[in-house]
């Protein structure tokens, strides 16, 4: 049920912390703008810092309390909604907040995989710069109650048991988890008073599928009085109706149904043939070798734990084109000398060690699948298998663990072929022009300290409209040669990426306006810069220059940089013009301000040279550099003469690139 809409609506502190003699804690009002990585909502206090409020939603207004201060950011809680998110909702159980077991309780279920969707894609975008992650929609439990097989009790004096708050770790009896299995709840119940605050911690797993149950410690008569079994070695679960026996020891996933549907999907990604020779690395107790296996020639599944291992020897035996190794991955992996079709990657929440990477550079399988239950590793692991030549095709959050922040999730990613390279732009147009070539390429983003700087001296008085004055404006010297700057940007874009060791070409790109007066224009900051360069252009003839930059791979690879210029002419638009232009948006990401393409503005009154480089990425120059590197994708040796570099003809001459132009490119 939707939460009321009523102001005021308190929150009890959530630490139990009372007022020190400095005072009560410090409490602030908040606009909280966009969901975090551990379940809070993100806002600002009023000097800039970020401000992460726990059990808020983002679009909300918020009063907050401090519970601690970090010199980059503040941990906060909320103790009153003043302008709730409409997906604030009552929260089912009666601990939360206190036991800390649950973060999300507050948020629709609905919303809830929304908020991870964005947070993954999130991780891969900041971490492992991947470009418009392919994020897929959560696959959501169909049950978000009552889903664990798994639990670990605290037992505190007198026997009873709880949970401990993972900030404050204060202790919290329960009376009933209503994440957990209600088998466990039951068990919990009986054994309540049974144990000793010596015995600490009570473990319950149980199989979802069976009537298995593990019980630890082991209580002898105390569990036999209660009608509870203890001390078990294993219990079984049963997974697409195949046995599995699960040790204490062992690792198994937390939320049966939701397993099921996640292996599903791991096998619908992996496309597995009869003759492949697959490998399952981290494959615990061999629940995913045991359901491809009847699919392929070969599994070779690698496990470091020895129990698990036991278990998987158990459960494996039904297969006998299975061959388990105990070990760790990260040693079985590099000592393999054979063909390896596919692997399957399920590391702990650590990720992968770099020998495991390594290992799938050398090995070159034609795809991985990476099952991942922490988004902040899988987004560094994916920028090394892209970095290795691999193209990352999908990734699909499963939600195991509803109601709580974590995220588990299956990314796909297929060798890129080899006349595939790496584009190291964040640009939109230059991926929609490769895009519709068909030619195999990932994205990166540049680091993060490569900016196109602007210039340090101020605009002219009054040139970029009421109040722009002498604002300053950017950090481009004017005596600065424009083909040697717009070079250097593009070859530090690629170097930016090839640094970390890339084992495909990796290519840089960059544009810059060259107005009437010679001033270098980059992409407008804000809709003041877009008005200068726009009336700066009006009715002169300028350039449009465009540098490639590609680094081969290998060690010291020699760079191969140059570019292409295109001479235009802007008509006579009206201010009104540009100012209904601005408000579209559009001149933001463009150099100069302007797109050629727009339908309506339409600025240009006569261009001279290649198209697609006013557009932003020749391709005419792209070929011609990507074979000096030594690689031409096949998309890009069709019909058609590139041209010399620095020819300039009439626009739609230049065959090469103008029937390679989308449509949706085309000037109108």
């Amino acid at each position: 049920m939707k939460a009321s809409r009523k102001k005021h609506r308190r929150f009890p502190p959530r630490n139990g912390k009372s007022p020190t003699p400095e005072g009560p804690p410090q409490r602030l009002t908040l606009e909280l703008e966009r969901p975090g990585h551990r379940g809070e909502a993100v806002g600002r206090r009023d000097d800039g810092k970020t401000v992460l409020a726990a059990y808020g939603i983002a679009g909300e207004r918020v009063v907050v309390e401090v519970r601690e201060e970090h010199p980059t950011h503040i941990v906060a809680e909320v103790v009153e909604v003043l302008r709730p998110s409409p997906e604030r909702v009552e929260p089912r159980c009666p601990h939360f907040g206190t036991c800390g077991g649950c973060q999300l309780q507050h948020i629709s279920y609905e919303e809830q995989g929304r908020i991870k969707q964005s947070v993954l894609a999130d991780q891969i975008r900041q971490i492992g710069r991947v470009v418009e992650p392919p994020v897929s929609e959560m696959l959501a439990a169909m049950d978000p109650w009552h889903y664990r097989n798994n639990a670990r009790f605290t037992v505190r004096r007198e026997g009873a048991t709880g949970f401990t708050h993972w900030h404050t770790h204060r202790f919290e009896p329960i009376d009933e988890c209503l994440i957990m299995d209600t088998r466990i709840n039951d068990i919990k119940h009986k054994l309540d008073g049974a144990l000793t605050n010596r015995e600490r911690q009570l473990a319950v797993r149980i199989g979802r599928n069976t009537e298995g149950a593990l019980v630890h410690p082991a209580l002898s008569d105390r569990g036999d009085e209660r009608g509870v079994e203890t001390g078990q070695e294993s219990y079984e679960e049963r997974l697409f109706d195949v046995p599995f026996k699960v040790s204490a020891a062992s690792f198994f996933q937390v939320n049966t149904a939701q397993a099921e549907r996640m292996m599903a999907l791991v096998r619908d990604r992996l496309q597995p043939m009869s003759s492949d020779t697959i490998v399952d690395a981290y494959a615990g107790v061999g629940t995913i070798a045991a359901l491809v296996a009847p699919m392929v020639g070969r599994v070779i599944a690698i496990e470091e734990s020895a129990a698990a291992v036991r278990d998987a020897e158990v459960n494996l035996a039904p297969f006998p084109n299975v061959e388990m190794v105990l070990a760790k991955t990260e040693e079985a992996l590099p000592e393999l000398d054979e063909r390896i079709d596919a692997v399957i990657l399920d590391p702990p929440r650590a990720g992968c060690y770099p020998e495991v990477l390594d290992a799938l550079r050398r090995l070159r399988p034609r795809r991985i699948v990476y099952v991942s239950c922490d988004p902040a590793t899988l987004a560094r692991d994916l920028n090394r298998l892209i970095l290795s030549g691999y193209m990352l095709t999908d990734v699909t959050p499963v939600d195991m663990f509803p109601h709580t922040y974590h995220i588990e999730s299956v990314s796909t990613l297929d060798r890129m072929p080899s006349d595939g390279f790496i584009l190291a732009s964040t640009s939109a147009r230059r991926r929609e022009i490769l895009s519709h070539q068909n030619t195999p390429f990932a994205a990166l983003a540049p680091a993060s300290n490569i900016e196109e700087p602007a210039q340090d001296n101020p605009l002219p008085p009054g040139g970029g409209g009421s109040g722009w004055g002498g604002i300053p404006w950017g950090r481009i010297p004017n005596e600065t040669n424009p083909i040697a700057y717009v070079q250097n940007l593009a070859l530090r874009k690629a170097q930016s990426v090839a640094d970390e060791s890339a084992t495909v070409p990796v290519l840089g790109a960059d544009t810059v306006v060259v107005a009437p007066d010679g001033l270098i224009l980059n992409k407008p900051q804000d809709a003041n810069e877009a008005r200068y360069m726009l009336r700066a252009l009006k009715e002169g003839d300028h350039q449009v220059i465009t540098a490639i930059a590609v680094i081969p791979p290998g060690d010291n690879p020699e760079p191969v940089v140059s570019h292409e210029i295109t001479a235009g002419r802007m008509r006579a638009y009206t201010d009104e013009e540009i100012e209904d232009y601005i408000a579209t948006g559009d001149p933001f990401d463009k150099a100069g301000a302007y797109g050629i393409q727009h339908p309506e503005f339409r600025p240009v009154a006569e261009l001279n040279g290649c198209y697609l480089n006013v557009v932003g990425l020749p391709l005419c120059l792209l070929h011609r550099l990507l074979e000096q590197a030594g690689t031409t994708p096949t998309s890009l040796t069709a019909s058609g003469n590139p041209l010399p570099t620095g020819e300039t003809t009439p626009i739609g001459t230049c065959a090469y690139c103008a029937q390679r132009t989308p449509a949706h490119l085309r000037m109108p």
